[in-house]
């Protein structure tokens, strides 16, 4: 006996050809009793006996309508195709075949997905005579799991969307993005996001052979979703009084209005050839979708006057340094205020995993750790501008002697977790190096370049740290074996809130920070920093600090 993965239990039966037949009635009785379908064909796959369970998964009402090869017409060539390989498997190998899977098109014209089981009838003397098996219908489970499959790739859509609306303000690319996402989650064959400006609609992205750029706010679908603040799917356009041809092959549309802060800023719409693109499902989709797009635009129409207006500033103020302190002043209380919920939202997020851990799957556990890893960018981000006013502000602290071995020993250990779970080697070549400065922001200089280091290095990858006297300097130096940087990019690593984006770090997280603060906290202690790197073979970052004088009399010295 063997059992299958569905739970069917099948097994070769030894009986006589001669009694397949044999007390038909009371055999019959027992096959009508099963809740599947049940079959047995001869050795050449004609079927001659079937439940009643069978001829109702076929749609017919007896087995004379499928009996011999009949049933065989039931399928397409592929499918008739793979279970005849079954059969002549089970022949060959003397094992059954759990669970075959073929669609048939019933008695009725509908398509079916169905799976057969089959096994040998053996006669007297343990001869082949022919086959049996379980057939079951699961058109439903099919349908079920390509609904969730379905979803799952909708879902990914979204959040790869919300991944590229957070790293622009531009607007043209957030029109950009948007658009492309719809039509991807749509399947449309046109489409476009259209700005309301006074009375018209204007045609800001586009796809497909709209004639017009401008749209009346009196009329059409369009005007109608606008005036009702409540997006429409459309499946027969033809049938909508208010519809207005302009595609005309178009089928069935979907109008959204962008909404933001409960103002109206815009309208989506998508249009297809086939109404069967447009589903419930999609039309949902889609409305989220929207709420993060109009979210989207209207940041970066707030962006665009932002800089509009800070272009009108500077040009009326004459104080610049009145300017830039009230910019300072603006930049630390938001990073201040921010880091509260921060921490709030961090805290919840991690119960919340834990509490949740049972019920949660891949793709909930996927989400999570976004939230997570938004969570700590953000942090991370706070934390760098607080840490520029920080340096700013301290200009004129009293240094002390630093010894930098030390700091680069413990910034290694804070990062040796890391490391490991990257399985990455790392190397120390270090000599003793005293400095004069101030042992937080040396540290947190140090920290930034071996970070930098491990997030850029793939797993199983090389760093090693040096630090060696060089005349009267002494030059640390990070190198890796990491992804590297193209040329055209290194002339702007240094800036503010600059980053490299190749295939390689795309999906690395970020401020575009890091750097731009290694460089004014060395300039500020007398030294300079430098690199070298090769796209695809790895980097070198370090930096050159004035050694401090050996003391007349001992002095402590800051680790």
């Amino acid at each position: 006996m063997s059992t299958n993965q569905k739970g069917t239990t099948s097994r070769d039966v030894d009986i006589p050809a001669s009694a397949l037949m044999s007390n038909e009635k009371l055999r019959r009785i027992r096959i009508d009793e099963l809740s599947d379908g049940y079959y047995e064909a001869d050795l050449t796959g004609n079927l001659i006996i079937a439940n009643r369970s069978l001829c109702n998964i076929f749609g017919c009402g007896d087995l004379g309508a499928i009996s011999g090869d009949k049933y065989f017409r039931r399928m397409d060539e592929n499918n008739m195709t793979r279970l005849r390989e079954a059969f002549h498997f089970v022949v060959e190998e003397g094992e059954p075949v759990p669970a075959v899977e073929c669609q048939i098109v019933r008695f009725g014209g509908d398509l079916r997905s169905v799976e057969f089981s089959v096994a040998l009838l053996r006669g007297r003397n343990n001869e082949p005579i022919g086959f049996r098996g379980i057939v079951r219908d699961v058109t439903e489970r099919w349908r079920a799991e390509a609904l969730l499959s379905q979803r799952f790739d909708l879902l990914s859509v979204l959040q790869q969307v919300d991944v590229e609306l957070n790293q622009t303000l531009a607007l043209d690319s957030v029109l950009s993005v948007a658009l492309n996402a719809a039509l991807l989650l749509s399947s449309a064959e046109a489409g476009f996001i259209g700005l309301i400006e006074r009375d018209y609609v204007r045609l800001a992205r586009s796809v497909g052979a709209f004639t017009t750029q401008w749209m009346a706010l009196d009329t059409g679908i369009i005007a109608r979703v606008i005036h009702n603040q409540r997006g429409e799917l459309v499946p027969d356009v033809t049938g909508d009084a208010d519809y207005v041809p302009d595609i005309p092959t178009t089928r069935a549309e979907i109008a959204i209005p962008l909404i933001s802060h409960g103002k109206i800023v815009g309208v989506l719409n998508l249009e297809t050839t086939s109404s069967e693109h447009f589903t419930t499902q999609i039309f949902e989709f889609v409305q989220v979708l929207s709420a993060r797009v109009a979210s989207a635009i209207e940041n970066a129409r707030l962006y665009e006057t932002l800089q509009v207006r800070l272009d009108e500033l500077g040009t009326l103020y004459t104080q610049v340094s009145n300017l830039e302190a009230l910019k300072t002043d603006m930049i630390r209380v938001a990073a201040h205020d921010l880091r509260s919920p921060l921490a709030i939202v961090g805290s919840y997020i991690e119960l919340l995993s834990e509490d949740l851990a049972p019920q949660l799957d891949d793709a909930h556990r996927m989400y999570v750790d976004a939230i997570r890893q938004a969570v700590v960018r953000m942090t991370q981000m706070t934390t760098d501008i607080l840490s520029l006013e920080r340096m700013h502000e301290q200009r004129d602290t009293t240094l002390a002697r630093v010894q930098l071995s030390s700091l680069l020993e413990h910034s290694i250990n804070e990062h040796i977790g890391e490391i490991r779970q990257r399985r990455q080697e790392i190397n120390l070549f270090i000599d003793p190096a005293v400095v004069y400065g101030d042992s937080t922001e040396l540290y947190e200089a140090i920290s930034n370049l071996i970070g930098n280091a491990i997030k850029y290095t793939p797993e199983n990858g090389k760093i090693e740290a040096h630090l060696h006297p060089d005349g009267d300097q002494t030059m640390l130096e990070i190198v890796d074996t990491g992804f590297g940087i193209p040329a055209d990019d290194q002339t702007q690593l240094f800036q503010p809130f600059y980053r490299v984006k190749t295939s390689e770090t795309y999906a690395i997280d970020g401020t575009g920070l890091g750097l731009y603060l290694v460089k004014k906290i060395i300039e500020r202690h007398g030294g300079k920093v430098h690199f070298r790197s090769e796209y695809g073979k790895g980097s070198t970052f370090g930096f050159c600090l004035p050694l401090a004088k050996a003391p007349e009399n001992s002095e402590p010295t800051e680790s």
